[in-house]
């Protein structure tokens, strides 16, 4: 299947899954907070994200360095499989969303081809074709707190959004424009409307031809440019404040990605006859080969999209870069790595700035690939640096990492099933070795098998981090290991020989084959000549169970002294007793060795990268602070790990060729008919995965923390569902696997301190909700010629080699939770929580039942503007105006029984405007009188949706004055009316130039406040906008000042005579 990926930078945004430690599949997540953006409305933190998975050689790096992402806005991303999904819209040349409706499945499977209706024949035909793609791509989510999977269904099925795991993210692409708009539940837009394009370059040849990688020789292009990634352009919330992004597109950046060779190779494995006698004159012989290979190689040209600034209501930030050499490019512009982060105020103050150190990952291994200059180096972020408004530097943070220098280079063919380097370095291909069980047939290859040792795996990864305080922490790594072995997986083959060397005399050694499936015997001999011989003949043999089934001869002489070049010979032995027997010759010196893998059944097996073993934090004096290690095997030393998705390489193809022979002109033509069974290989594992995989290769049933090297402070258990992907075919290729929705869901955490006394114990449990299928279609691979002799007509499709498919969306909830509490004398108490999500159209829980200590139960109802409407309980229309603008996650209505009496809590919503949805009031019922009542009301607000007057219910109002772009709260004025507050201010339009200010005299334009209105109680607040509060004066007139440091910190506190109350001393590095 052909696949094109996003480019790296935009793949590391996508990084699906972000936590800092993820117990069940053993990473640790390394986050580097530098800045976070707050306005009114929005909260958007910038930071750099490290990963741990181990380096695979194949990546290039992002542009803040390998391993590394920066997130700081967001990105949907495209993995193209098959053809792109959203190219074309005629019914004869189209993608998968611009298709035509899938052919219906048990038509097409259980009706000759002849016999399907012609729109049916028309799509299976330009499918074959390649025309049409039924495949949809894979998307990519990452924004804010949302990241996911995602297929888009057809357009002539409505186009619909299913994710891998569903949310109330409403999710829109516009193909008019080529966009999406993306709202949450919140009413939030966010707007993806910047493209990263690709072009995809591919070459087909017989053999792997590594002289093509760096060069365009031989290579086509197979399609125009295709959007490969969305980059965020803006996020608006409700009331209109906008986060908005720049991206660089003054120099058009055209980066080239690695060379992806795909090798293939089919052998025959069985061949029956159905043709006449070979000594028949009717007789044709068969022309299909034993062998065919085919090597398919692409590589993409991305224009690349580069952040460069984000505009906010408070100042803006900007980021700089500068070229990069670890990646091939092609004109005049190269790459860019990021190197600058520049924050400012909305007068273009520098409130901050990062600096972002490189030097590159440089291979010491040398190649003769016409890219060997990028194909030996990898981008390596060093440090980030902060320097303060004043110019002040802070000590960096500074990253080391593990055998920094000697990464293997990125085109190596010694890398293991999941493409980490395992340094196999004689591998010369892609392809693995194969053995079929039992049939005696084995074929060489490459040794894909992982290391077994982390010496390679490590290199390259994040070993420690340096803080700006002088504290760091180590990271410590080990290998994954696995139990569920499958298959050939289930075995390992360590290197057994044997010698016969002749010195003197005759010399005969004996060794014993075991087993059917021992791959092949190499035998080679060597001798070297101390005299003159004129004649030497056969000189070794190989004899089974006694019987002669080779031997060596050598008729040809060398000058005395001189080694003779050795022979070879390879079989495959099927089990028994053998015997190797060489003879002296005068003048003469002999060996032979025998050379075979013996197989060794394995119970569990390491591989599929890397999983934290050990963290250790030091202070600023190298002392250790704390210690977390890392226990992933059972009591008995048996892992609890499992390979989520199995590996396979290869598949059957089977094949009929029919040669025609006519004995003269008076004669029939007659039929040959051979049938062929060949066994495919492929260089990547075929098991396609699904949608609603969780990120990583290996799951964990069970992981313990240990806090302290023995677990001296404590220790703590968790336990996932962790079932392996099921394959939805034995025989049929590149068809996602069957994926287990819950996989990685936590079912239970057991807490025990230092003794080993029970603390606590919570025990979740889940439900699956929904299932939601997105059909595809999918062809097997084909023997790569023409034509088997048939006769088929040209517009002919096997529909044999087509299989339909299901790409799984769910829904799955957190049911229960059940939380034991254990005393020092192992007394426990058990508070269970049920929830229930029972609105299918809002996806929110709707009931929750809390069975405390007492076994009595708590039982709460949520109801949100989707229940306001369908229980028709929307006079005003406001709640039906939320549920169109996809504000839907606000609690309307929250009701608690316990005991026999109810509690109820209603807040009761106002629009404002297009999309902007305001607490109008608050009602609480009156549990003596079981009525409802008013408890709060928001009397008035202004056009960003901020609150301008509350009052409790009969109560005093509490009214606001906002500034700084409406950003802050600059008075709060109690026992006064909004009304005469604004008139003593100027009026409305006083108040509304002033609210607009970014840069306010606060305390002159509210000194009227203070004399206007005596009884007034009125505390104000001033602010220095992206750093904090400068201010606050109370009711009383006492003022408290706050400073801060040229980082933004609160520095000091003093009151209004200057004295201090409170300092806080930052402590740095030297």
């Amino acid at each position: 299947m052909k696949v094109i990926q996003p480019s790296p930078t935009a793949a590391s945004l996508g990084v699906y899954g972000n936590n800092p430690v993820n117990y069940y599949n053993g990473t640790v997540g390394v986050t580097v907070p530098l800045y976070e953006i707050k306005t009114a409305s929005h909260t958007l933190p910038i930071k750099l994200s490290y990963f741990s998975t181990g380096v695979r050689p194949a990546d290039n790096a992002s542009w803040v360095g390998l391993g590394w992402s920066l997130s700081a806005g967001g990105v949907i991303t495209k993995t193209v499989r098959g053809s792109d999904d959203l190219f074309g819209t005629a019914s004869t040349a189209a993608g998968y969303y611009n298709a035509d409706a899938l052919p219906d499945k048990h038509t097409v499977l259980s009706t000759d081809f002849y016999n399907l209706s012609t729109p049916y024949q028309n799509y299976l035909y330009y499918f074959d074709q390649g025309a049409i793609d039924a495949d949809p791509d894979f998307f990519n989510y990452n924004f804010n707190n949302y990241s996911g999977k995602f297929v888009l269904t057809k357009l002539v099925d409505g186009s619909a959004v299913y994710k891998d795991e569903k949310n109330n993210l409403r999710m829109q692409y516009l193909q008019a424009t080529d966009n999406w708009v993306v709202t949450d539940a919140s009413g939030f837009k966010y707007y993806f409307n910047t493209r990263e394009r690709t072009q995809d370059y591919r070459s087909s040849s017989e053999q792997p031809n590594d002289a093509q990688i760096g060069t365009f020789d031989n290579y086509t292009v197979s399609n125009p440019f295709i959007t490969t990634s969305w980059y965020l352009d803006s996020v608006v919330a409700p009331n209109g404040e906008t986060i908005s992004f720049v991206y660089q597109s003054q120099v058009q950046v055209q980066s080239v990605s690695l060379t992806s060779n795909s090798e293939s190779e089919y052998d025959v494995l069985t061949m029956d006859n159905r043709a006449f006698p070979t000594n028949d004159p009717r007789y044709s012989p068969p022309t299909l080969s034993a062998v065919y290979r085919q090597n398919n190689s692409s590589k993409q040209v991305t224009l690349e999209v580069y952040l460069k600034q984000i505009n906010f209501s408070g100042g803006s930030i900007e980021f700089n870069t500068t070229d990069r050499d670890d990646v091939e490019y092609m004109g005049t512009n190269k790459p860019q790595k990021l190197s600058e982060i520049i924050v400012k105020d909305l007068n273009n103050n520098q409130l901050k700035k990062y600096n972002l150190s490189y030097s590159n990952f440089i291979s010491s291994v040398s190649t003769a690939l016409n890219n060997d200059y990028t194909n030996k180096r990898r981008l390596k972020l060093d440090a980030v640096v902060e320097t303060g408004a004043d110019g002040q530097v802070r000590p960096p943070y500074a990253f080391n990492y593990y055998n920094a220098g000697d990464l293997p280079y990125k085109y190596t063919k010694a890398i293991d099933h999941w493409g980490y380097y395992n340094g196999k370095t004689q591998n010369n291909t892609l392809l693995p070795a194969k053995v079929v069980p039992g049939v005696q047939k084995f074929w060489k290859g490459a040794d894909r098998s992982a290391d077994q040792t982390d010496a390679n795996m490590v290199k390259g990864t994040l070993s420690s981090i340096s803080y700006p305080t002088g504290g760091s922490t180590i990271f410590n790594y080990e290998l994954n290991e696995y139990g569920n072995l499958k298959g050939e997986d289930q075995y390992t083959y360590a290197a057994q020989s044997a010698l016969a060397n002749s010195i003197l005399n005759r010399y005969t050694i004996s060794f014993d084959i075991a087993t059917i499936d021992t791959p092949v015997v190499s035998f080679t001999t060597t001798f070297k000549k101390s005299g003159d011989i004129t004649y030497v003949g056969d000189y070794a043999h190989i004899y089974k169970d006694g019987n002669q089934i080779y031997q060596f001869s050598e008729t040809s002489m060398q000058p005395s002294g001189q080694y003779l070049n050795p022979q070879t010979a390879e079989f495959i032995l099927y089990p028994g007793h053998y015997t190797m027997d060489i003879r002296n010759i005068d003048g003469i010196t002999m060996a032979i060795r025998a050379n075979w893998d013996a197989r060794t059944l394995m119970s569990q097996k390491k591989g599929g990268g890397l999983r934290i073993a050990k963290i250790t934090n030091m202070d600023n004096n190298a002392t250790v602070t704390g210690i977390k290690k890392y226990l992933y095997n059972s009591a008995d030393a048996t892992t609890n790990g499992r390979l989520i998705t199995p590996i396979r390489y290869d598949f059957p193809i089977f094949v009929t060729e029919m040669r025609i022979k006519s004995t003269g002109a008076s004669d029939p033509v007659h039929q040959n008919f051979y049938d062929f069974q060949y066994v495919a290989r492929m260089s990547n594992s075929i098991p396609v995965p699904n949608l609603s995989m969780n990120a990583g290769v290996i799951g964990y049933n069970s992981v313990t923390e240990l806090d302290g090297e023995n677990g001296e402070n404590g220790k703590t258990e968790y336990y996932y569902t962790n079932t392996e992907d099921v394959l939805s075919s034995s025989s049929f290729p590149y068809i996602p696997v069957i994926h287990n929705p819950k996989n990685g869901k936590l079912n239970k955490v057991v807490i025990s301190d230092a003794s080993g006394h029970l603390m606590k114990k919570t025990e979740y449990q889940y439900t699956l909700k929904e299932t939601r299928y997105l059909q595809g279609i999918t062809k097997a691979p084909t023997l790569p010629v023409t034509s088997y002799g048939l006769g088929f007509p040209s517009n002919y499709v096997n529909t044999a080699n087509l299989r339909y498919y299901n790409t799984a969306s769910y829904w799955v909830v957190p049911s229960v939770e059940a939380d034991t509490l254990y005393d020092k004398n192992q007394n426990k108490t058990i508070i269970t929580k049920k929830s229930y999500y029972d609105d299918y159209s809002h996806l929110n829980i709707t009931k929750s039942e809390t069975i405390l200590s007492d076994e009595s139960t708590k039982v709460s109802l949520y109801k949100y503007p989707n229940e306001m409407v369908s229980e028709n309980r929307d006079p005003n229309g406001v709640y039906q105006a939320m549920v169109t603008a996809n504000v839907i996650q606000p609690v309307i209505e929250e009701s608690t029984s316990l005991n026999g009496k109810t509690n109820l809590v209603r807040t009761n919503y106002t629009q404002l405007s297009a999309g902007l949805f305001t607490p109008a009031s608050v009602e609480g019922r009156n549990t003596i009188t079981g009525n409802d009542e008013f408890r709060l009301r928001y009397h008035d607000h202004d056009t960003k949706g901020n609150p301008l007057a509350i009052s409790k219910e009969n109560g005093s109002k509490t009214c606001y004055v906002w500034s700084y772009n409406a950003q802050y709260p600059v008075a709060e004025i109690k026992n006064a009316e909004l009304s005469a507050i604004v008139a003593v201010l100027g009026g409305q339009s006083a108040v509304d130039v002033f609210s607009a200010q970014t840069n306010p005299d606060v305390n002159a334009f509210l000194a009227p406040l203070r004399s206007g209105l005596p009884n007034a109680q009125i505390t104000s607040y001033t602010y220095k906008p992206l750093v904090g509060m400068t201010s606050s004066t109370d009711a009383k007139g006492m003022t408290t000042y706050y400073e801060y440091d040229a980082f933004q910190h609160l520095k000091t506190v003093k009151d209004q005579n200057g004295n201090i109350l409170k300092q806080t001393n930052y402590h740095y590095k030297n």
